[in-house]
């Protein structure tokens, strides 16, 4: 339970404002849904990724939600949810989930006490890091959806660590 002695002041701007201005300016695929929901579609290495951000007012709170597209069969939801268990012992922030047969990777920030001015910078940091770990994650995802069940073997191409290009 939270001390009920502070005074902690909500600041009741919602941040998908400042972001949908960003992104007008941006000239990038949104949907406003909601007042709380913003749909944003933006460019990966694999392909572009459906990214919904859902503002909480109550937790001044901001969930991030990227789609990889990707869609798997009933069949290989356990193989799915090994693999997710294993990338996600690996991240440091976010996880990865299976939604509607979809991998999804998720993150929830916590806005309170930031300032109007710093929201949309995190939440463009916070979408760097969503689209880094879904193309990062692309192929690994891709394989299992093409019938490829070795997860293990899937999961450690995965985590292989390059440095430099070719």
């Amino acid at each position: 339970m939270i001390n009920s002695s502070y005074n902690l002041t909500i600041d009741d701007n919602n941040p998908l404002d400042g972001f949908a201005d960003l992104s007008k300016s941006k000239k990038w695929e949104i949907t406003r849904e909601t007042e709380n929901l913003l749909i944003v579609n933006l460019p990966g290495d694999h392909q572009k990724y459906k990214i919904f951000l859902e503002w909480q007012e109550e937790f001044q709170s901001l969930q991030v939600s990227c789609i990889t597209g990707l869609e798997l069969e009933e069949i290989q939801i356990p193989a799915a949810a090994q693999l997710v268990m294993e990338i996600n012992d690996n991240l440091w922030l976010g996880h990865f989930n299976i939604t509607n047969l979809q991998p999804v990777f998720n993150y929830t920030m916590m806005l309170q006490m930031v300032p109007d001015n710093m929201s949309v910078p995190m939440i463009l940091d916070l979408l760097d890091v969503a689209l880094s770990e879904c193309d990062r994650f692309y192929t690994t995802f891709e394989l299992l959806a093409n019938g490829d069940v070795r997860t293990r073997d899937v999961f450690s191409a995965a985590m292989f660590e390059t440095v430099g290009e070719a």
